[in-house]
């Protein structure tokens, strides 16, 4: 099956996800995991998907990216062109995120707040003309060297519009 993996390049996830998936692979990669899906990008992606016939999209960070630990830490990352609608995010999840204490937990948190979202908007605008792609997110644990899906919307204070 070929697939496409939304990646942050600071991750250097690619040769671990060669190995569980082979290597018939394509990926996209966005700091942070922060590619804004506008025209431009979603008109790639399904130029993507038709020419490569890509069946599955997996939006991944590792649990510990710099970019978002950067961001939850409060540092400014404005000035990295893209970073400030992730910074912006981060910022207005805070609230929620902040009543959990440990680390590792707060980081996997906020990378599934900010997949699902990714998750949710491209599975909408791709359904009509690419029913059979599965879109998905996953986190990469480092500590354990294997993926695991992203925290549910509905445990996560993510609200859902089913329109």
């Amino acid at each position: 099956m070929k697939r496409l993996f939304l990646i942050c390049p600071t991750d250097y996830l690619e040769t671990q996800l060669n190995a569980i998936y082979g290597k018939d692979n394509y990926y996209y990669t966005s700091l942070g995991n922060s590619i804004e899906l506008n025209k431009m990008h979603l008109g790639q992606i399904k130029k993507l998907i038709h020419k490569k016939q890509i069946l599955e999209i997996i939006f991944i960070l590792k649990e510990n990216n710099n970019i978002i630990s950067h961001s939850i830490k409060g540092n400014n990352l404005n000035d990295i062109k893209g970073m400030a609608k992730l910074s912006k995010e981060i910022k207005q999840y805070k609230p929620f995120v902040s009543h959990f204490t440990q680390e590792f937990i707060e980081q996997k948190l906020y990378i599934s707040y900010l997949l699902n979202k990714k998750t949710l908007f491209l599975t909408e605008y791709l359904r009509p003309d690419f029913p059979e792609v599965e879109i998905k997110a996953m986190i990469y644990e480092n500590t354990n060297n294997r993926l695991i899906n992203v925290i549910h919307p509905l445990l996560s204070n993510e609200k859902m519009c089913p329109n």
